[in-house]
């Protein structure tokens, strides 16, 4: 299949019991969620080839997936190392920029790809047909964690908070990834309060990435808390109407921070 989109699935299926800030930790469960996910993203019909790398070592049966892709006429590549440690020290936003690099550096899919979608691999996006439709042109789209509003009014209270971008979803050019983003994750010290997050911003607001153009519609659990995404349509009317206005762009419209 071709004209589709490269989408690249970061999994961590057995991440232990030191790695600080982390809700969901049981196997058995984020197995379950990653094979969920790796379905629905194989059945989207804006995306023709998967990645799903996997930093545990774990042992992931994949023939199953692979026979689903064929019938679908999707490509699917598959890749388990095991490069989660210093994750326990560093926080899981370190072992999963590591992550990016492997899969990066050994991908066959990645490497046909002059750009590719990183997306959290237990996460699904609902509205993922239209944003790869509207960024159809765009090599590189990001968002920041926050609207610039609510960085502004927390400046104004005496609490400023350091930018970051969501590393959720992002689409990125493979120029760009080696430019700006490769080795990246050895800045991150969550204990320190530097998350990948804050070092992605860093290394990208200098760039002119495009800003989403409208709020992703996440399905899944998050691996911090725990919890489900909320797909309530009233969570997303403001947040649509920030990201239509720019309120998420990594940079404004004349370029600066």
């Amino acid at each position: 299949m071709t004209g589709g989109e490269t989408v690249l699935l970061t999994a961590c299926i057995a991440p232990g019991s030191e790695v600080p800030y982390l809700a969901l930790r049981d196997v058995g469960e984020r197995l379950a969620d990653y094979m969920e996910s790796l379905v629905r993203w194989l059945r989207t019909p804006a995306v023709s080839a998967v990645v799903f790398c996997d930093n545990s070592g774990y042992s992931f049966e994949s023939e199953s997936f692979a026979a689903l892709a064929r019938a679908l006429g999707k490509e699917l590549e598959v890749l388990c190392f095991s490069g989660n440690d210093g994750a326990e020290r560093y926080g899981k936003g370190y072992g999963e920029g590591r992550l990016c690099d492997y899969a990066f550096s050994k991908s066959h899919l990645l490497r046909q790809a002059t750009s590719f979608y990183k997306v959290t691999g237990r996460l699904y996006v609902t509205n993922f047909d239209r944003i790869a439709l509207r960024h159809s042109r765009d090599e590189s789209v990001f968002a920041l964690t926050s609207s610039r509003v609510s960085y502004a009014v927390k400046r104004f209270r005496g609490k400023p908070e350091p930018r970051g971008v969501d590393t959720r979803l992002f689409k990125i050019s493979a120029d760009l990834y080696r430019r700006r983003l490769f080795g990246c994750y050895e800045e991150v010290d969550d204990c320190a309060g530097r998350v990948l997050e804050h070092v992605v911003h860093d290394r990208l607001v200098s760039e002119a990435v495009a800003p989403f153009l409208e709020c992703p519609r996440y399905a899944g659990r998050s691996g911090t808390t725990g919890k489900p995404f909320s797909g309530r349509w009233v969570d997303h009317v403001l947040r649509d109407l920030w990201f239509r206005l720019g309120l998420h762009a990594v940079r404004n419209p004349e370029g600066r921070e």
